[in-house]
C-alpha cells in the first residue's frame, strides 16, 4: 500500500516539481534581462 502511494507521489509530483522549476528559472531569466536593459 505504501508503495502504491509512493509511487502515485513520484508520477504526480516530478512533473509538478519539474513545472514550477522550469518556470522559477524562467521568471528569473526573464527579471535579468530586464535589469539588464536598465541604465
Amino acid at each position: 500500500m505504501l508503495s502504491l502511494w509512493g509511487e502515485m507521489v513520484l508520477m504526480v509530483g516530478t512533473p509538478i516539481i519539474l513545472v514550477s522549476v522550469a518556470w522559477r528559472v524562467n521568471h528569473l531569466a526573464k527579471q535579468q534581462l530586464q535589469n539588464k536593459d536598465l541604465p
